[in-house]
């Protein structure tokens, strides 16, 4: 049996000289856990040991210098790993099963057998970085004899920071974006970003897009793929940046070129073609690239938004985007030469409805991503349609949704997100799942539910994920955990669920509905809205969310502190966000239809009231701020609760001086 106690030597930890360097990192982070767990940091050698080594940990890719030292320790099992990518074994050996072996098929496979035995072997939690909640001690870490071998479900599986204007400020970061774009100017933080990188690599996900709207030319940005591709991902690039090339990037490139200009694919294609070499070029200097084609317009729309002169009719459009899908595939492949490339295309918004009418050309062996769509968390109306059998499929996933919601607030369920995975594997669109993780610290939840579905393969229910979570993120409470999984559900439960969906757990009125909506009645746009029905939504929140925020306050108030923090930041605060918003939301529609009837003064009033609640609503945010996590809330900009309380302010201003 392998055994390590507290009180023993610290053992030596055995890698192969030809690992990659990320290998090494990943190896630095088993030695800091074993450190937290046992107080016994080991020590390194970049060579392997004699097969019969005793009281050894040997980290090998089979595939590699380590094939030949397998079989001579006994390790006979290990040459079948090498016929499933990113496999890893966990097994003793040695005399007497004194020694542990972590064996890779390849070098992910190892990558992922590291971070598999700091969490099940250890205990070691991959969001303890994210709840602070102490990694548990321990005297001994004993593993019987046996062969312990996982696979992922899913090959590609990954996170997308989109709209991450809270993991952006929350701590200054190495220099500015050159982006034409309101809501993030800075470059996320070095710390920010390895605290994400390091969260993601526990969860054993191999693909990063490391942040909206990356233009490689900024040194700045592309430290944040440096940073990523050497921790061991394959880095990508958002829906809207074809070879990595947004729409800002192009503006910026052309002026770096001395002209100013905007793209036009459909007038003038040949200045965004050599934009895209240019780009694809800074690009293949990496060796792990998943790249993405396709032509949207200027911030996340369509092409025609931000192109008049792009045809008009759905196939005329097809066409156009599918001769630039055609365009990059080459340029990308004339780059690489001989060496393979991965390629994507992700349908997204409008993509949903041209592939669902027939009109895209996608060139061979571009794994086609299936997309959700933002508001309902559920899939678009191309999931169901009959699909390319010789082609793969993969989806693009939300449990961040700027606009509707959610953003400061989690929302997707992890009973959804059992449902809606579990039909694209089902169906086949599992060669490659990206997440929209928004600001992990909120969205925790799902995020881990996605990533355990990615690797695991489908699980039976989402409570069971949920339950799961609380046991392992307020591990050593003394809690009742079914309590703190109720008060997640109830959580849940506050947001009105709509009517007549095969699909659990589709809410309404998200975080983002109920800012737009106030929004809208600030700004003359309330005919859109049913001011009964929204006043209606917004009182049933508002009660809702208070009775989640009072039970969470009490279970908290019988947490050790830092499992009673967390749970104020996952809970009490965000259901505090919700209650406030949406008196805000009544008071903003009750000040809409005072106006509207000319009763100037209760309109004021109304108005007061909405003032109030929102600033209630940011000074209750001030417990998710304590310690390490000051200023986190320093970047809101896209929800934008201070943006929201200037512009009511405003409004009354407006109405008194009437």
């Amino acid at each position: 049996m392998f055994q390590l106690h507290r009180t023993t030597t610290p053992p030596t930890i055995y890698v192969a000289p030809d690992e990659p360097d990320f290998i090494v990192r990943a190896i630095d982070d088993l030695r800091r856990d074993c450190e937290r767990v046992l107080g016994l940091l080991p020590t390194l050698s970049r060579e392997l040991p004699a097969p019969d080594a005793a009281g050894a940990i040997v980290v090998a890719t089979v595939a590699g210098a380590a094939a030949e030292w397998c079989q001579q320790a006994g390790l006979t099992r290990a040459a079948g790993l090498a016929k499933r990518p990113e496999a890893h074994a966990i097994s003793t050996f040695g005399t007497e099963h004194g020694s542990l072996a972590i064996l890779g098929s390849d070098v992910h496979g190892t990558l992922f057998g590291i971070y598999t035995v700091c969490e099940e072997c250890l205990g070691v939690d991959p969001w303890q970085a994210w709840t602070d909640v102490p990694v548990a001690e321990r005297d001994c870490w004993a593993m019987s004899p046996g062969w312990r071998e996982q696979a992922p479900a899913v090959r590609w599986r990954g996170w997308f920071l989109n709209d991450e204007d809270l993991l952006t400020e929350w701590i200054d970061g190495p220099g500015r974006r050159d982006l034409d774009y309101p809501f993030y100017s800075k470059v996320v933080s070095d710390q920010a970003l390895a605290q994400s990188l390091e969260t993601a690599l526990r969860l054993r996900c191999n693909l990063i897009i490391p942040a909206s709207f990356v233009d490689i030319m900024n040194p700045a940005e592309r430290h944040l793929l440096d940073l990523a591709h050497d921790r061991g991902f394959y880095i990508s690039q958002h829906h809207i940046e074809p070879l990595g090339l947004s729409m800002f990037a192009f503006e910026t490139w052309s002026k770096r070129q001395g002209v100013e200009r905007s793209a036009s694919y459909a007038s003038d294609p040949e200045p965004l073609r050599e934009a895209w070499r240019a780009y694809a070029k800074e690009w293949s200097r990496y060796d792990r690239v998943i790249w993405q084609l396709g032509l949207r317009g200027r911030g996340d729309r369509p092409v025609w938004v931000h192109d008049p002169n792009t045809p008009q009719g759905s196939a005329e459009r097809g066409a156009l985007i599918s001769q630039a899908m055609a365009d990059q595939h080459a340029i990308v492949t004339e780059l690489m030469g001989d060496k393979p490339a991965l390629f994507t295309t992700t349908m997204w918004m409008e993509g949903n409805q041209l592939n669902a009418g027939g009109h895209l050309s996608i060139p061979e062996g571009v794994i086609r991503i299936l997309s959700d769509q933002g508001h309902t968390q559920y899939w678009g109306e191309d999931f169901t349609r009959d699909r390319d059998p010789t082609a793969q499929y993969g989806v693009y996933f939300h449990v961040a949704f700027w606009g509707y919601g959610p953003h400061l607030v989690q929302g997707t369920t992890p009973a959804k997100i059992v449902t809606a995975l579990g039909e694209a594997i089902d169906s086949g669109a599992s060669e490659y799942v990206i997440l929209n993780v928004c600001n992990q610290r909120e969205m925790a939840t799902g995020i881990d539910a996605v990533a355990r579905i990615c690797w695991r393969g489908q699980a039976d229910s989402g409570r069971r994920l949920l339950a799961d979570w609380v046991g392992r993120s307020y591990a050593a409470s003394g809690a009742d955990n079914a309590a703190i999984t109720e008060a997640y559900e109830m959580l849940y439960a506050a947001f009105p669920v709509m009517r007549d969906q095969h699909i659990p757990g589709v809410q309404v009125a998200l975080d983002g509905w109920v800012r737009s909506t106030g929004l809208d009645m600030i700004h003359g746009k309330a005919a859109k809205h049913d001011p009964a029905m929204v006043t209606k939504l917004g009182t049933l929140g508002s009660a809702r969310f208070d009775a989640v925020g009072a039970y969470a306050a009490a279970l908290a108030a019988h947490l050790p502190p830092p499992q009673a923090a967390y749970l104020r930041a996952q809970i009490q605060v965000q259901a505090a966000i919700m209650a406030g918003c949406n008196r805000w939301l009544v008071a903003l529609t009750a000040a809409t239809q005072a106006r509207a009837n000319g009763e100037e003064d209760a309109a004021q009033a109304a108005f007061e009231t909405g003032i109030a609640a929102l600033e209630a609503t940011i000074a209750a945010r001030a417990p998710a701020e304590q310690g390490r996590w000051q200023q986190w809330y320093r970047g809101d900009r896209k929800y934008g609760l201070s943006q929201m309380l200037a512009a009511t302010r405003n409004a009354a201003t407006a109405v008194s001086c009437a």
